[in-house]
């Protein structure tokens, strides 16, 4: 939708599981050129280069949808779904992948965010998410 501003965060530093799925799955290369061109229809994407949450402390803008994909392990993740959750505006969605029993800290940290906020934790495959009350 034309109308939605997508902000996508990614340190476009190269780790050595990136040469692995490149080569299992025949991938092209994991980097900014490649990620603008796969969107170079979508106008309303943005791309900022930084570490999620700590490039990102003096964010402002209200947050529709916040979805995590990054590191799966605490402390970051935690620390991400502090900082962006408290941004997500009240009926928003905070969502993610790998909701399973191979991601611990994610699995309990959803639930415990679903618990604090009173609200019902979705999980459908390995995509979890929680609306905001």
């Amino acid at each position: 939708d034309p109308t939605v501003t997508v902000h996508c965060i990614d340190p476009w530093e190269h780790a050595a599981w990136m040469d692995k799925v490149k080569a299992e799955f025949d991938a092209p290369d994991l980097s900014p050129e490649v990620f603008a061109e796969n969107v170079k229809d979508c106008p309303n994407i943005t791309q900022h280069k930084g570490y999620s949450p700590k490039d990102f402390l003096d964010w402002s803008e209200p947050v529709d949808l916040f979805f995590d994909d990054a590191v799966h392990t605490n402390p970051i993740f935690l620390e991400n779904l502090q900082h962006w959750g408290k941004l997500v505006k009240s009926g928003g969605i905070v969502s993610g992948h790998d909701f399973d029993p191979n991601h611990y800290d994610i699995m309990t940290e959803v639930s415990r965010l679903a618990k604090r906020w009173k609200t019902e934790l979705h999980v459908l495959g390995a995509v979890w998410w929680i609306k905001k009350p």
